[in-house]
């Protein structure tokens, strides 16, 4: 029994482990099943969420069909730049600047101009080798955003895509819209679109208008050669093949031999092919402003698939361009460039009325170009240009600045404590001056006067003395960066510097230190685009908020405005200019201002000078003033004006020659008395010092300037020498004694110490009261009373004590009898005083 027993419970044992076993098995198996469906839908979800987040906002790939029909595709016409009203066009993107719509030309050889077959093989040996094999698109190149490796995606990119940032979706979007457009429109309209929209550079896009343009041939005329080297350029547009024959016969013999590698053409025809040197048309000379204004205009376009996307064609680039003052700009700058160089073919216009005469024999000049901008707004309104050199960019290219950053250096000193009116010496440094070099020297101006007069002496030693880390830390506040270690390199100006650059410079302080910018712009750009159109497609709408940034303060500003405006009275209107006066490498600037309008000129040749250059300035801002209110600047607050002495800049005295209004940052202005001018009485007959002894009827009073030390050499080299007051004193003649008014002791000439009695008379019918008193030289400027008024009367006794042991060197005594009538008797020794 007991055996059966535990054989009956060891069963059931096995038994109830068997079914846990069985029941951890399904439980097991349930929960796989459950977290293998789960990561499946989460999976499905995710796939879901991603496919939405790739296709969200795909543009419909039958818009390419829209872009390229004749009837109603704006691809087919000219991208446009336009003014700020968005009605004037200034610039047409094509190679001739005609404002025309190009043909679309076909794979159908029944057509007039059909697509040559060799155009065809060289541009898919260049672009898409496998272009009838593949699907359209390939995962090649996915994470470089410049990559577009197959036709279709290249034309999804640059036609339906270019409004996107580079990133990872856009080039999965870039792919699904590549199978989209094989797919639904085949492989034959994906080649004739991407012929008909290819920018062969130079603005000739498609192939139609790139054959005329580099062979003046149609299209279905061109060689085998001819057509490789065409595919080369529109691979890469921006080679600029047509500036080396060499350089473009290799790359076509390149791509020749990627004809034959791909089997796409005769071989023979190929031989034939690379043993032909071809040459391209000379590119197409540019309208004045064309080449500068483009080029500002593409570099905001930062994103490469904008600026393709504009280039392509079809698009209005709204620029804040001013129509009529780009186009009366324009009319002075050819005027002027045509009467420099004696041409007889200077354009008509009204504004031309405005430029001053020019010398009676001008000389001629090779490149112009001027800069308008409007200062409160960091917007450019006019941008014009014109050289005799090809392919210069008159307005962005660097140019030496000669003196147009002094300014900047008198800046960096009013950040110092220095004024407008501080005195500077512009003399010789070396001791010996023979009068023809002296008279090149100003002596003692203001800086104010030192910058009128463009004064490098000036400018170097203010330059010194503040350092040139001071210089280039305000240069670079402006956006003018210089890292020179004296004045000459300084003026150099390094790599140079551009007319658009010293206008957004100078428009800083025409805005009172102000810097008005667009939010999204590279520091000191200037602000030009305003809107991208397009009809076909909706576009993004250009930011163009305004940001303001303080680089100097309004007092600062204003000092530096103060000054430069006293030079541009010739206007009409409150503005100030600075004209570079140096020549430079035979060039010559002048930047001018007021509130509302900076305009900077640049030109340079032989007759580049100071009077063509200002009057064109003055034309242009005269054109660029109209309808602008002529306000000036307003004083801000914290600064003063105050009457000065010139040139010193201190407080007047009696002495002063000349007076002037002057202002000051508060807390800088001057409160010591003028000390550069003395009034000295002189003997107008021996024409030495006076004395307290000379006759009064011979005594005048004359001004000299006192002239330091290092100045005496130039002051006496230049013609005339500058006047001095003489050092010699008058021989002294001793008055007739007056009985009533008598020194007795000590007596003329006599040498005292310590306390000394004084002896005498003071007295007469007539007698009110007496007073001593004594004075530092032979004729004291100034008299210290001994004790105080004695109304007693004395005779040949005591009259005071004097008390002299303070005192030292030569001096005047005197006595002052007052008669009843108020007329005086006078009694004067000399004594010299020599306490130990």
């Amino acid at each position: 029994m007991d055996a059966l027993f535990y054989l009956r419970r060891r069963r059931r044992q096995r038994l109830s482990q068997r079914k846990e076993r069985q029941s951890r098995l399904r439980r097991g198996l349930s929960s796989t099943v459950f977290i293998l469906t789960a990561l499946l839908g989460l999976l499905l979800i995710g796939l879901a969420l991603g496919i939405a987040w790739i296709t969200s906002g795909l543009p419909d790939p039958g818009l390419l069909a829209d872009l390229f029909d004749p009837q109603k595709g704006s691809l087919l016409q000219p991208s446009r730049i336009l003014d700020r009203s968005g009605s004037r066009v200034l610039r047409v993107l094509t190679p001739a600047g005609l404002d025309a719509p190009r043909t679309f030309l076909s794979l159908d050889p029944k057509t007039p101009e059909p697509l040559p077959a060799n155009l065809v093989n060289a541009t898919l040996a260049l672009e898409d080798p496998n272009f009838y094999q593949g699907p359209g698109w390939t995962l090649a190149g996915i994470f470089d955003p410049e990559s577009h490796t197959t036709l279709a995606q290249k034309l999804a990119a640059n036609l339906l895509l270019w409004q996107e940032p580079a990133s990872l979706r856009r080039a999965l979007r870039e792919r699904v819209l590549a199978a989209a457009i094989t797919s639904r429109f085949g492989r034959e309209k994906i080649l004739e679109w991407t012929l008909n929209s290819e920018n062969y550079g130079q603005f000739a896009i498609g192939a139609a208008q790139a054959a005329r343009f580099y062979f003046n041939k149609p299209v279905s005329k061109l060689n085998l050669a001819e057509a490789a080297l065409l595919a080369t350029i529109g691979h890469s547009p921006d080679s600029n093949l047509q500036d080396s024959v060499q350089a473009s016969n290799q790359q076509k013999n390149l791509t020749l031999q990627y004809l034959k590698f791909y089997r796409l053409a005769d071989p023979a025809d190929i031989d034939q092919a690379l043993k032909t040197t071809l040459t391209l048309s000379q590119k197409t000379p540019t309208s004045p402003g064309f080449q500068s204004l483009l080029s500002l205009v593409f570099s905001q376009l930062k994103n490469p698939l904008v600026q393709s996307r504009v280039e392509l064609g079809g698009m209005q680039v709204v620029t804040s361009i001013d129509g009529e003052l780009q186009q009366r700009t324009d009319c002075l700058l050819a005027t002027q460039y045509a009467r420099m160089n004696g041409s007889p073919n200077a354009p008509a216009c009204p504004a031309a009325e405005m430029l001053a005469p020019l010398p009676p024999v001008p000389q001629p000049a090779s490149s112009m170009g001027v800069v308008v901008l409007n200062p409160q707004t960091g917007q450019l309104l006019a941008l014009s240009e014109i050289s005799d050199r090809a392919g210069e960019y008159v307005n962005l290219a660097p140019h030496r600045p000669g003196t147009l950053l002094i300014p900047f250096v008198y800046l960096a000193g009013f950040t110092r404590g220095l004024s407008p009116s501080s005195l500077v010496w512009d003399v010789p440094t070396t001791a010996a001056v023979v009068p023809a070099d002296a008279s090149l020297y100003q002596g003692p101006l203001s800086l104010r006067s030192a910058l009128a007069s463009d004064n490098l002496r000036v400018a170097s030693q203010l330059y010194l003395q503040m350092g040139s880390g001071l210089v280039r830390q305000t240069l670079a506040a402006f956006g003018l960066d210089n890292d020179a270690p004296d004045l000459n390199t300084f003026l150099d100006g390094g790599l140079g510097y551009s007319n658009l650059q010293f206008a957004r410079a100078y428009g800083i302080l025409a805005n009172q230190g102000i810097l008005a910018q667009e939010q999204d712009l590279d520091p000191f750009s200037p602000g030009l685009i305003l809107e991208l159109r397009q009809d076909l497609v909706p576009t993004a709408a250009v930011k163009n908020e305004i940001v303001s940034k303080q680089v100097v303060s309004a007092q600062l500003a204003y000092l530096i405005n103060d000054m430069l405006a006293s030079q541009a009275s010739e206007l009409g209107r409150p503005a100030a200019i600075k004209t570079d006066t140096s020549e430079q490498d035979g060039a010559v600037w002048s930047v001018g201002y007021t509130p509302g309008r900076v305009v900077s000129v640049w030109m340079d040749g032989a007759g580049a000078g100071k009077r063509p250059v200002a009057g064109l300035w003055n034309a242009v801002m005269q054109a660029a003033s109209a309808g602008v209110a002529p306000d000036g600047w307003k004083m801000p607050a914290g600064l003063i004006q105050l009457k000065v002495c010139s040139p010193s800049g201190l407080l007047p005295t009696d002495a002063c020659p000349a007076t002037k209004n002057e202002v000051f940052i508060e807390g800088s202005q001057p409160l010591q008395p003028d000390s550069l001018f003395k009034s000295y009485e002189i003997n107008r007959e021996t024409g030495l010092l006076a004395t307290v002894f000379t006759p009064k009827n011979l005594v005048i009073k004359k001004t000299y300037m006192e002239v330091p030390p290092e100045a005496q050499s130039w002051a006496k080299s230049r013609q005339p020498a500058l006047p001095q007051p003489p050092t010699a004193y008058d021989n002294i003649q001793i008055p007739a004694t007056d009985p009533d008014a008598v020194i007795s002791s000590p007596v003329m000439f006599a040498s005292l110490h310590g306390l000394v009695q004084i002896n005498g008379t003071a007295g007469g019918d007539q007698f009110s009261y007496y007073r001593l008193q004594y004075g530092q030289g032979l004729n004291p400027l100034s008299w210290t009373q001994i004790g105080s008024d004695i109304s007693e009367p004395v005779s040949a006794s005591q009259l005071a004590e004097w008390d002299t042991s303070s005192l030292d060197g030569l001096y005047c005594l005197q006595l002052l009898v007052i008669q009843k009538d108020r007329s005086l008797k006078t009694a004067t020794v000399q004594v010299t005083i020599t306490n130990p």
